[in-house]
């Protein structure tokens, strides 16, 4: 921190003032937000928190869920239609659900399950994702869902030219 606060100290001595001096993430934002000179910290992660960065930051509860549908079933494990694309990472675990990962491919989680399992086909369970910093990419936006209910849309953004529609629809307020 005293190297980049220095070079901030440096260029304002010259005559170019940082106004923002950013610094820190979601593991290091406590320790990031005591340092005299930064004007901003970024803990990133922090809202779409997941298992990765949670081992890293416990005070910050998972916030990142995937909803999947079982796609088929099996005597001895269960396909969900997302995988290692959707969830960002080669796992995710079954939210309120203690089901061990027989495999993670990119577009389908398969889980151990026995047949009594009830989990079937056409059910919808949520994932928790364990890297949210890939899956990002793969979608135009987050639903933000508070109570049950989708209380905002956080747009991803910029995703080239295929996000021009989102853009779009941001301009006109909708």
């Amino acid at each position: 921190m005293a190297v980049l606060t220095g070079i901030a100290d440096d260029l304002a001595a010259n005559g170019l003032p940082s106004e923002i001096v950013s610094a820190g993430g979601t593991a290091t934002w406590e320790i990031s937000s005591g340092c005299p000179g930064l004007t901003e910290i970024q803990p990133g992660s922090y809202a779409t928190m997941d298992g990765e960065h949670q081992a890293m930051e416990p005070r910050f509860a998972r916030a990142t869920t995937v909803l999947s549908t079982c796609v088929s079933r099996r005597p001895d494990h269960i396909v969900l239609d997302a995988g290692g694309k959707t969830v960002g990472a080669t796992r995710a675990t079954i939210k309120d659900h203690r089901l061990p990962e027989y495999r993670f491919d990119e577009e389908h989680g398969i889980f151990d399950a026995d047949v009594d399992y009830p989990i079937r086909v056409g059910d919808r369970v949520e994932l928790l994702c364990e890297y949210t910093p890939f899956a990002v990419s793969y979608f135009d936006a987050y639903h933000v869902v508070e109570g049950g209910q989708v209380v905002d849309v956080w747009p991803v953004m910029p995703r080239g030219p295929e996000s021009r529609w989102l853009l779009h629809m941001l301009e006109r307020g909708e």
